[in-house]
């Protein structure tokens, strides 16, 4: 797909809403609402109104108190930008335009507000893992490897914003990496506009590239996987409950653990959500196995790629208080759970909807959760 056709359909000058920077619109696009093309957000997205005036709001807000010398506010504006820009790009990946909502904007003001900001932005990912984003934009632009590429300005501000770097040398050392392991060829001439650079895909680069187009595929719908805090008993939560649910509709239920560190490479639960048919985020756990972030990053990593959310908790009024679950701000439609063999029955009620129609599925999901209150009771 060349530039020309990736754009395709944006064609009013306008301004990115997110960045400031040149951006293109659709006809219908008005009030800084609608749907863009912006490199500098790493592509095409649908901001919708209140979205818009929130957003305005926010950087305008930023913007006055950073000239009045006021806290970190330019260091919270920049993240929020960089935060929405790697969101956008995980949708570019899958072929798919990032619509952002209030929801959306709230959950990655969430995101940076619990100290999530390297993970929510990008600049947690391994210098490996930015140079295959640049990879795979190289394929969207050039997927024959025909011609080698110009690293034109908009070509290499798509490539900041795809590999998630601040600056461009950190960008070129992105670019340097990937001639180092010998999958891609830099090289200068002059031309007749002037100086420029080159990018050749060499063979090394375009086998590693086939690897990669299989791991961003659309779901393939054979995987539902386990968000949970690890503690005790969120093992034996996973195998009587969780695996079971998912084994009834021929899931493979997934839940990776992470190292003693607590760390793990951050592109494997993300290639794992890509790959899920539904997320199910169980949030039961204790508070000292309950740090921001992790948990609620997963969270909002599947809700932004339109991954169905099944969220579950045990039905603890001590939880409830520690998660804010009686707040307005709460997700809606927890399952609330009193042992195993309950979650599991709820679990399957509301699969069955997610498989039927989807999550917004109303006459599915309302029975799954007319289902769920009876399961309430009985516990």
């Amino acid at each position: 797909m060349a530039l020309s056709d990736w754009r395709s359909g944006f064609g009013r000058q306008a301004v990115c809403p997110i960045w400031g920077t040149d951006a293109q619109a659709k006809e219908d696009s008005k009030a800084g609402a609608g749907e863009f093309f912006s490199a500098r957000a790493g592509g095409r997205f649908v901001l919708e109104a209140e979205a818009a005036k929130k957003l305005g709001e926010v950087l305008a807000a930023a913007k006055a108190a950073a000239g009045d010398g006021v806290g970190n506010s330019a260091s919270h504006s920049e993240s929020l930008k960089r935060a929405l820009t790697n969101w956008i790009v995980e949708h570019e990946l899958r072929k798919t335009v990032a619509t952002i909502n209030t929801e959306v904007l709230g959950r990655v003001q969430h995101l940076i507000a619990g100290g999530e900001v390297r993970r929510a932005t990008g600049a947690a990912l391994s210098l490996r893992e930015r140079g295959d984003r640049v990879l795979l934009l190289t394929d969207r632009l050039a997927p024959e490897f025909s011609e080698p590429l110009v690293l034109d300005v908009t070509l290499m501000t798509l490539a900041q914003a795809w590999s998630a770097t601040a600056t461009s040398e950190a960008l070129w050392s992105v670019l340097r990496d990937l001639e180092r392991r010998s999958c891609v060829d830099l090289t200068s001439r002059v031309s007749a506009e002037g100086p420029e650079q080159r990018l050749t895909l060499l063979p090394e680069g375009q086998e590693h590239l086939v690897a990669l187009r299989k791991m961003t595929k659309p779901p393939q719908s054979q995987t539902l996987y386990a968000a949970q805090w690890h503690h005790g008993d969120a093992q034996a939560i996973f195998e009587q409950a969780i695996a079971p649910a998912a084994a009834r509709y021929k899931l493979q239920a997934l839940r990776l653990d992470r190292s003693k560190t607590g760390n793990r490479p951050l592109g494997e639960p993300l290639h794992a959500i890509r790959q899920a048919r539904a997320v199910v985020v169980e949030m039961t756990g204790e508070a000292k196995s309950m740090p921001p972030g992790g948990l609620w990053f997963e969270a909002g990593f599947a809700a932004g790629l339109g991954v169905p959310i099944l969220w579950t908790c045990r039905d603890d009024k001590g939880l409830r208080k520690a998660l804010a679950l009686e707040a307005a701000s709460a997700p809606s439609g927890v399952l609330f759970w009193k042992t195993a063999e309950d979650l599991k029955i709820a679990l399957e009620k509301r699969l069955e909807a997610v498989l039927a129609g989807g999550q917004n599925s109303e006459k599915s999901s309302a029975q799954s959760q007319e289902q769920e209150k009876k399961i309430g009771k009985n516990g």
